[in-house]
């Protein structure tokens, strides 16, 4: 009687953890990358799609003839102002050698987070208005649009 009374106890524990873990889908639309006088520009934008429970892995996200372009994403629940909102922070990162190096960060701010029911399903944007750039003299510069959707 112990033995299932104890291993009752761990399935409520472990299932109380792992409930809590929400599921995000990200989809981002690349139309530019650019690093130091190396570029790639799509004539539509490259749509890449991946899934995490908060933060992802690099993401490839383009390649030119010296280098691969590189994100990495995480996504925090908030309960700030007592209503659930959500922060995301990005990097990007090129890959020289064989190794990631980061080479521009955004710190995390509020995002929308939509539920993946309403996620937007229509051929990919024929512009892209959203992206970044590191200061003087523009080493870097991207032009992206990034969607984010919660599905649990």
């Amino acid at each position: 009687m112990r033995k299932i009374l104890f291993i009752a106890t761990l399935l409520f524990i472990s299932k109380i953890c792992f409930s809590q873990q929400s599921i995000y889908t990200i989809d981002f639309y690349i139309g530019y990358l650019r690093y130091q006088n190396d570029s790639v520009h799509f004539e539509s934008p490259k749509h890449i799609t991946t899934t995490t429970s908060g933060l992802t892995n690099i993401i490839s996200i383009g390649r030119t003839i010296n280098y691969e372009f590189g994100i990495k994403v995480e996504i925090l629940k908030s309960r700030f102002q007592d209503t659930l909102s959500y922060i995301v922070g990005k990097a990007y990162y090129i890959k020289k050698a064989g190794k990631w190096e980061e080479i521009l960060k955004f710190c995390h701010d509020w995002e929308t987070v939509a539920l993946i029911t309403e996620r937007i399903r229509f051929s990919p944007p024929k512009y892209v208005w959203g992206g970044g750039s590191t200061l003087e003299p523009i080493e870097y510069e991207v032009r992206q649009n990034d969607y984010y959707y919660i599905s649990k």
